[in-house]
């Protein structure tokens, strides 16, 4: 994946290489001069938790019958 960032530092695309990016920068028209192209790590899945098991004491707090 590439960005492309504006003068100011901010993303402004995120694509599958460089034309994409290019091609945005044309779109809206920005000199050469205004931005950069910069490589970026391919976004990694989330690892996702179990939530703990209450106990039954817990569960009955949380229905309101404690």
């Amino acid at each position: 994946m590439t960005g492309l960032y504006d003068n100011q530092g901010v993303l402004r695309c995120a694509g599958r290489d460089a034309d994409d990016c290019l091609a945005y920068a044309e779109l809206f028209g920005l000199a050469a001069d205004r931005y950069s192209l910069e490589p970026l790590e391919a976004p990694r899945p989330l690892q996702s938790k179990p939530a703990p098991r209450r106990s039954q004491a817990d569960q009955s707090l949380v229905l309101g019958q404690g």
